[in-house]
């Protein structure tokens, strides 16, 4: 009868300790899935360059023929001021309107289709041009239109306080990859952005402001040389700073243009990976999952 008590209160602390054990690796594993679940700037980062390191051919073409390019066009077809006087600017703004939408339509074609690359690359698989530029185009005249809705209700809700405007800012900062990737029309695609954003919007925050202050300090530095160059030739600073990187195709023209290209993929690129992260963060979506979109 000792043996048997014996037995069976061994065989009790047993699983007693197995019942501690295992809630402790269930607690784990929980502590680890919920750790899963926050939005990763880290890891942000290392789907943003991972993707550009492995299409880098591919986003050069995007960039090249789907936004230099056109601006190249655009600014030929443009007629150009030799001085900014009072009465030039008005001239100039109307005859360059057509040639401003015309840049932002394929600006918009750009984007619709690097962010198709790019989810595509998350999932592993090769991004191809054609299948990539198709989806692009789809997005691209909807893409236009909400981008500028959302301009002016961004504007208007700046005109008095600027975080009202900064707070849509973020609540629409994945608009633009939830129409590519989910198909969800204008007004889905802002409430889709809307709640993928929610809790995560101040890391967001952070790291599309550290984007904002490079592409200040890139495109200001570029400014600055120009009028100070063309200064010294005689013209104002201002004057001299739009000619020499705004206007015409002076070697500053041509690389403050080339910075906005590089700018603009970065960018574009770094959407898509919030994208993806926020997938993952808010529904434990895997990038592989992401094909049941098109399924």
């Amino acid at each position: 009868m000792k043996r048997r008590a014996r037995g069976r209160k061994s065989l009790d602390s047993r699983g007693v300790a197995g019942n501690i054990a295992g809630g402790a690796q269930g607690d784990f594993r929980m502590a680890t899935a919920a750790g899963a679940q926050r939005f990763d700037l880290g890891r942000v980062v290392a789907r943003a360059t991972g993707s550009i390191g492995r299409n880098i051919g591919l986003f050069a073409i995007l960039a090249i023929g789907l936004e230099f390019v056109p601006a190249l066009a655009v600014r030929a077809l443009t007629p150009t001021p030799t001085t900014f006087t009072a009465g030039a600017i008005p001239g100039f703004g109307a005859g360059s309107l057509i040639g401003v939408f015309v840049g932002i339509a394929f600006f918009c074609l750009m984007i619709g289709t690097m962010i198709r690359a790019v989810v595509a690359d998350q999932r592993g698989e090769k991004p191809e041009l054609m299948p990539s530029l198709t989806q692009g185009a789809r997005s691209a005249l909807p893409m236009l239109v909400m981008f500028v809705l959302m301009y002016f209700a961004i504007l208007i809700a700046s005109v008095f306080f600027l975080v009202p405007g900064i707070i849509l800012a973020l609540m629409w900062a994945v608009a633009a990859p939830v129409m590519v990737e989910e198909n969800a029309g204008i007004i889905g695609s802002l409430g889709r952005s809307r709640a993928l954003t929610k809790g995560s919007r101040w890391v967001i925050f952070l790291t599309l402001l550290a984007l904002l202050i490079l592409y200040l300090l890139v495109l200001g530095g570029l400014i600055a040389i120009g009028g100070t160059y063309q200064t010294a030739s005689g013209a104002g600073w201002f004057t001299g700073a739009a000619i020499a990187t705004s206007q015409g195709f002076g070697g500053l023209a041509i690389a403050y243009m080339l910075a906005n290209v590089v700018l603009s993929v970065v960018s574009t690129v770094l959407v898509a990976a919030i994208y993806v992260e926020l997938r993952f963060v808010r529904e434990g979506d895997r990038p592989e999952s992401l094909a049941e979109v098109f399924a």
